[in-house]
Formats: C-alpha cells, sequence, structure tokens
C-alpha cells in the first residue's frame, strides 16, 4: 500500500462515494495528499480488477496548493463528469461524477475544508427554533423523505390502518386482511432486505421481480414445464406418499428444491440479461458485473413472489375451504417470518453463486454449485417439517438462516470496501 503523504498546510475531508454498489460505504480520506486508484492490489481504492479497460495505475487524487486534482494515468481514459479525460490532470471542486471506463464503476467526489475555512459553519450547541421545529429548516423535508426509513414506515402505518378497516366478523373482511397483510408482510420484508444488503438499487426493482414471478406462474406454462421435468411419478411419490426419510430427502431435493429454486431465480437471469437496457437509468445500478448484494436482493425478492402466491394461493385456502378462516390466517405469518431459513434464504444464496459467474472465465461452475446448494438446503427444511419435530427444525432453521447471513455479510465485506477480506 501507498503511504500518504500529509499536507499540514491543506487539511480537508475528501469523500468518495461509489455510485454502482462496488462499495456499500464511502471512502473517507482526511489530510490525504495522494491517493492511488486503479485495479492493482497496492492502490488506496482497488477498482474492478476484472474490467480491463480500467488500468492497474488508473489515476491519482492529490493536493497542490489548497486545490485538489485527479491526473489521469490510464491507458483509456477517465471520464469527468462523462468528459474524456486521458493523460490529462483536472481540478476537482467537489461533487464530480468519475467513471473509469466508459461503462464501469462510478464515484462521486465531495470536497470539504477544515474549520479554518469560512465556507464551513461550527456545530452550535445551542436550542435554536429548527431543533424545536425541525421542519423550520431549509431544505429539511426534502432530505427527510429522502431517508432509507421514510417510506417503509409510511407504508406500515397506512397498511396497519387498512387492518383495522377490516376487523369484522365478515367472510370478505378476513380474505381482505389475509391479503393485506400477505402484501404488508412482503413489502416489508423486501424493504428489511435492501437495508440488510446495504442495496442502492431502487426499491422498485425488488417489488417488479416479486410481482414478475407471480405473473410468471399464472400467465405463462413455464412452471408447468419444470414440473413436468422435475416431478416425475417416482419423484411425486416420494413428496407426497412416501414414509421413508431417505426417499422424502430425495423427493424435495429435486421436486422441490431444484425445480423451485431455478424457476424462483428467472426475474434475476431476466433482469441479468437485459441490464444493458437499464445503464440510461442512472438509480439503477447494474452494470457490467451484477453485484453479489444486488444479486441477493433481486433474488430473495422474486422468492417473496412465491411465498405470496404459494401461501395465498395454495396453502390457506386449503385450510380454509372447510371453513375454518382463523387456521389459515395463523399460518400466514409463520410462512413469511420463517422464509430467511427457506425460500428467501435459499434464493439468496443461488443469486450469490449467480453473481459469481461475473467473476469467472468459467461461469457455470458456480451457477451449478449456487442452485445444488439452495437445493439442499430446501430439501433439508422440508424433510425437517415433515418430521414434525420442534428441535430438529428449528436446528435446521439455525443453520440454513447462518448460512445465509454469510452470503449478506461477504456480499457487504469482500464485495463491498473492505480490502482486508479474502
Amino acid at each position: 500500500m501507498y503511504q500518504k503523504k500529509i499536507d499540514k498546510t491543506f487539511k480537508s475531508f475528501l469523500k468518495i462515494e461509489f455510485l454502482d454498489d462496488s462499495y456499500s460505504k464511502p471512502f473517507i480520506f482526511k489530510d490525504s495528499n495522494i491517493i492511488n486508484i486503479g485495479r492493482s492490489n497496492q492502490n488506496d481504492i482497488v477498482l474492478n480488477q476484472k474490467d480491463k479497460n480500467i488500468s492497474r495505475n488508473h489515476c491519482t487524487i492529490y493536493i497542490k496548493d489548497n486545490k485538489i486534482f485527479l491526473e489521469d494515468k490510464s491507458s483509456n481514459g477517465t471520464y469527468i463528469n462523462n468528459e474524456k479525460q486521458l493523460g490529462k490532470t483536472s481540478e476537482l471542486i467537489g461533487e464530480e461524477i468519475i467513471k473509469f471506463s466508459k461503462n464501469g464503476e462510478r464515484i462521486k467526489i465531495k470536497i470539504k475544508k477544515n474549520q479554518n475555512d469560512n465556507s464551513i459553519v461550527s456545530e452550535n450547541s445551542s436550542i435554536s427554533m429548527t431543533k424545536l421545529i425541525p421542519f423550520n429548516s431549509t431544505g429539511f423535508n426534502s432530505k427527510l423523505i429522502s431517508q432509507s426509513f421514510f417510506w417503509p414506515l409510511i407504508f406500515i402505518l397506512m397498511t396497519g390502518v387498512l387492518l383495522f378497516a377490516f376487523i369484522s366478523n365478515e367472510v370478505v373482511s378476513i380474505l381482505s386482511y389475509q391479503y393485506t397483510l400477505g402484501l404488508t408482510l412482503s413489502i416489508t420484508s423486501i424493504f428489511g432486505l435492501k437495508s440488510i444488503l446495504q442495496s442502492k438499487t431502487p426499491i422498485w426493482l425488488s417489488i417488479l421481480s416479486m410481482i414478475s414471478l407471480i405473473v410468471i406462474f399464472y400467465l405463462t406454462p413455464i412452471f408447468f414445464i419444470l414440473s413436468l421435468i422435475f416431478r416425475p411419478p417416482i419423484i411425486d411419490y416420494y413428496l407426497n406418499q412416501s414414509t421413508d426419510i431417505g426417499n422424502i430427502f430425495i423427493g424435495h431435493f429435486i421436486g422441490a428444491g431444484l425445480m423451485e429454486e431455478l424457476f424462483k431465480s428467472i426475474p434475476l437471469l431476466v433482469i441479468i440479461f437485459l441490464r444493458k437496457k437499464f445503464e440510461n437509468l442512472n438509480y439503477i445500478e447494474l452494470t457490467n458485473n451484477v453485484k453479489p448484494n444486488v444479486s441477493i436482493l433481486i433474488a430473495a425478492s422474486s422468492a417473496i413472489g412465491f411465498i405470496l402466491f404459494e401461501t395465498l394461493g395454495q396453502y390457506v385456502p386449503d385450510i380454509q375451504s372447510g371453513g375454518n378462516y382463523t387456521s389459515g390466517l395463523m399460518l400466514l405469518i409463520p410462512r413469511f417470518t420463517t422464509a430467511f431459513a427457506l425460500h428467501i434464504g435459499c434464493s439468496g444464496i443461488f443469486g450469490y453463486f449467480i453473481s459469481l459467474c461475473f467473476y469467472s472465465k468459467i461461469k457455470i461452475q458456480y451457477f451449478l454449485i449456487g442452485w445444488m446448494l439452495s437445493s439442499f438446503l430446501h430439501a433439508l427444511w422440508n424433510t425437517s417439517a415433515y418430521l414434525n419435530n420442534f428441535i430438529v427444525l428449528s436446528i435446521v432453521g439455525l443453520i440454513n438462516l447462518i448460512i445465509f447471513l454469510s452470503y449478506v455479510y461477504k456480499s457487504r465485506s469482500f464485495f463491498g470496501g473492505e480490502k482486508n477480506e479474502n
């Protein structure tokens, strides 16, 4: 690692924020004189090592005469606010959008000087009117609305109010209640996943993945075709009639795991195939390499769609067909709360491995590993549920959840900015 030099005459706060999920957290440099950027691990900021349009030592940001400059050292140039700079040195004033290849990673530069700069106002500890009434602060409302917690809590409140409206003994109210509750659990799960994965992709992309899987199930023959392939008579017998635990596991591995995990991955595979179409929309961070946390989010969102139509379209109606509406409603909540150990977790793991295909020349092996692993965990959970043993199901659920969380953490750390991860 290059040892940074300190310029004692100029102290600054330099924030470098990646706009495409390459790193989930911004880089903060204080009082740094030189910042090296490129594909080489020796740089202060290491860029996508698979993108050959980015040079090993691509550019340098440095301080000179109380000003901050970017010097391009690359073979293919650096784009500052979409203007190509090849072998040039450019002054940075802050808020620039910088790309290191035509379709590659993008960063945003923010610069602030220290307290000696009159443009920076120090924090006042006195009680002002804006502290008593925050809405009086200029620009406060727009900043509040832009916070990640704002719309999820608005959504939860409004659906909660709607649920109150359905409280009665009427059957139509019970049905409306459970469908509204199912949708609420689905959307809040997506909001939670997005926060956990620290993804900057827009929430509508996840909701689109959820809805698209439901549309694919009801309006296309894909699920039926997969059923013919993965659920021949012998597998169907293992799934529904066999009492041998080994046969039950095989049936769920092939007829549930392999089939359902492949089916749930369809929205992610379609988005990956069409990702070039999204490049002109700046708020969709899908570029050359689909980042693991984004891939997990999209795959898991599809799984939420699967839970929604499987629960409300099959399991709950089956229970309620005899008039037992309470039991059907009781099933709805645990179907979602255990989903991180089954559908969400397994699909998220598969999504992680699908993203690894972008980081290797041999792509099919990671796809197959992810498919087999997610199907195995899927079958393990289903087989444990068949045993109807709370302790066994709890242990298997914890194992599945911890494996899923390990891939979530890895997607945020190794691919998200902690360079010391291996």
